[in-house]
């Protein structure tokens, strides 16, 4: 078999083409978010509420990649985050500090 161009001595040729393969990964979530809110022009504030909301939708999730969620998915979050905002507006107007 010959030797794969660039290949370490003493790693197996499937590996190192495919260390070779991914020597320049896909660039990560925050990376692409980054570049699209810069890319828009907004400020660094809506940046770190951008990359805030897609945290929590993220974690609302287990971690999945928002690329596996659906309409329902995303529907689902939103629901349950207006729920929870709906839970604090009504202990605000409950509250005898805000009069």
């Amino acid at each position: 078999m010959p030797p794969v161009s660039g290949a370490v001595p003493g790693i197996l040729p499937a590996f190192a083409e495919r260390v070779t393969a991914t020597a320049h990964p896909p660039k990560k979530l925050e990376q692409r978010r980054a570049k699209a809110v810069r890319a828009r022009g907004y400020s660094l504030d809506t940046e770190r509420a951008c990359w805030m909301w897609m945290r929590q939708f993220i974690l609302h999730f287990d971690k999945r990649h928002p690329g596996e969620m659906s309409d329902e998915d995303v529907q689902g979050f939103l629901s349950h985050r207006l729920r929870g905002v709906a839970d604090l507006i009504a202990m605000a107007n409950g509250a005898n500090w805000c009069r």
